[in-house]
């Protein structure tokens, strides 16, 4: 025989005392009835019994505890296990078990022991794989361990015939709690039908673990069965985190909720500071408003028992982009189109901005009309007409001043503002000119929107509009011209200046003009006299009468 000694309370699980009994013949009798210094405890009693006919209904003690069977195993050879278990409130005084048997006629040993800081709500982890038995012929045992809680009481709970001359031996890792033998009948020959109890504590989850040790020198009937206790739950608590500290309105947020203690399962729910709700450990939200939200999460345990955990999340507005691009030209007094595109630019949902955009200018004076931002993506739009009053190089700025999800942004952009297209001069190099004789007409201007084309119309014969500033041509026809020149920008604005030029009739072998004129009057009047002359001296010779011949 051997016993655990007593352990002190403590708030981690451990064995709490342990007694031990055997019969032939009768109720187990106990030569170590059970102590315990703490409760709550789990209690286990277990009876190993040298037959598999008989039947074991529940005990009874003289604590008048409420016992649970728990589990049972059948080998060969006339082994047979079985255990119950009890909670005891309190400390148990020299405790003593008596279980209820159908044959008087068998050997039995009877071992039991407290387990304290154990879950007296649910004594047992919940792994499906719990309890494991195993039985058969064999000088050796197996069991395996499958757990789902890291605390646990690992035990075993071991009955066999020992056929050799040794007695059991112990699992790896383990203690021994209590054992017990008894000379049985002629099945059991050696040391007879023997009982062991075995416990470990354990820190991790179980997977599959198996445990196997030597039991007797020579092939024996056994029964054994594996166990696990779990430790009492601490308070329940509730831990929350969110995926990040903080989140732009209409981005996914995620939150997850740990419960710790109590008694599992949990549920799990939330409310987010914006009048949602939410369930599951872990869940996810969108804001539709900015500030500063307290999430907060309740567990609730097997037992209904709750406890709140939150955790604080900042909303931000969405951030923006803002952009402003002026469409040319850009001449004083004259309107030029400001356009400007402000995105929503946060990650999710897209929200768009709306409101008006503020426009200002730097370097020229100037105005701009209102700019209302319109759509309906992630994307608004406004266009402005911005109209100079003065030249120069001008800093056009767009502030989006932001709405109730969305952050300000602003944008600029330089424009060249110029003066309107105006002629300065238009003249010719000669205001009266003969013909055949060079004229050069000459336009200057100001202002326009970048490069100038020019044309001219009401030109004599002899010239041709070409696309300068300066024209040279030499007149062929005499007459009186009001030459107009049409100067023209890129933006297809006109300016027009008119000269007039008058050609007179070409000189004569350089003589002045109108000395010129004089000796060609002359010359045709000459020319005419002398063909008259001619023409009457001819008519006179035929009329004159024939000379007198003589003979």
């Amino acid at each position: 025989m051997s016993q655990v000694p007593h352990i002190e309370a403590g708030t981690t699980l451990q064995l709490d005392g342990s007694g031990s009994g055997s019969s032939v013949g009768g109720n187990c009798v106990w030569s170590q009835k059970l102590t315990t210094l703490n409760g709550p405890d789990v209690i286990v009693a277990m009876l190993a019994i040298n037959d598999t006919t008989t039947t074991v209904t529940p005990p009874s003690d003289t604590a008048s505890l409420s016992w649970t069977f728990r589990a049972s195993q059948t080998g060969p050879g006339n082994v047979q296990i079985v255990y119950y278990y009890a909670i005891a409130p309190a400390p148990l005084p020299a405790d003593s078990v008596t279980f209820g048997l159908s044959s008087a006629s068998v050997a039995t040993v009877c071992l039991d022991f407290g387990v304290s800081g154990a879950n007296t709500n649910a004594p047992f982890d919940p792994n499906v794989g719990m309890p494991d038995k195993n039985s058969g012929l064999s000088t050796t045992a197996t069991l395996k361990y499958n757990t789902s809680n890291p605390n646990d009481l690992l035990m075993v709970l071991e009955g066999f015939c020992a056929q050799g001359a040794a007695g059991s031996g112990s699992p790896s890792g383990f203690s021994l709690v209590n054992a017990g033998n008894v000379r049985s009948s002629s099945n059991c020959p050696a040391d007879g039908f023997q009982s062991a109890t075995y416990s470990e504590i354990v820190s991790t989850t179980q997977s599959s673990s198996d445990v196997s040790w030597p039991f007797d020198t020579a092939v024996s009937p056994f029964a054994v069965i594996g166990d696990a206790i779990q430790s009492a739950p601490g308070p329940l608590s509730a831990s929350v985190t969110a995926g990040s500290n903080a989140v732009d309105v209409g981005q996914l947020a995620s939150f997850s909720c740990a419960g710790a203690g109590g008694v599992p399962p949990y549920t799990y729910s939330w409310t987010f500071d914006d009048g949602s709700t939410g369930s599951g450990a872990s869940t996810t939200h969108i804001y539709s408003t900015p500030g500063t939200m307290n999430v907060a999460c309740t567990v609730t345990d097997a037992l209904g028992t709750t406890a709140d955990g939150a955790v604080q999340l900042t909303v931000n507005p969405r951030t923006t982009l803002t952009s402003v691009s002026c469409a040319d030209p850009f001449i004083t007094n004259r309107g030029s189109t400001c356009r400007v595109t402000v995105t929503d630019n946060s990650p999710g949902t897209f929200i768009t901005p709306t409101g008006t955009v503020g426009l200002s200018q730097t370097g020229v004076t100037g105005t701009f009309t209102a700019c209302i931002l319109v759509g309906t993506l992630a994307s608004a739009t406004c266009n402005s007409t911005f109209t100079a009053s003065a030249t120069g190089t001008a800093t056009i700025s767009a502030s989006y001043p932001g709405d109730s999800t969305h952050t300000s942004s602003s944008d600029t952009e330089s424009i060249a503002v110029g003066s309107a297209l105006s002629i300065t001069s238009f003249t010719a190099s000669l205001a009266n000119v003969d013909a055949g004789e060079k004229v050069t007409f000459t336009v200057t201007t100001s202002g326009g929107y970048e490069a100038l084309s020019y044309s001219y119309a009401n030109l004599p014969a002899g010239c041709l509009s070409t696309n300068t500033t300066t024209l040279s041509c030499y007149p062929s026809s005499m007459g009186n011209y009001r030459v107009t020149v049409t100067v023209t920008d890129r933006a297809m604005e006109s300016a027009n200046a008119t000269t007039v030029l008058t050609v007179g009739p070409q000189r004569v072998l350089g003589l002045p003009q109108t000395m010129g004129l004089a000796v060609i009057f002359g010359a045709v009047v000459g020319i005419g006299a002398v063909l008259i002359l001619s023409i009457f001296l001819t008519l006179r010779r035929k009329r004159r009468p024939p000379a007198l011949t003589t003979g």
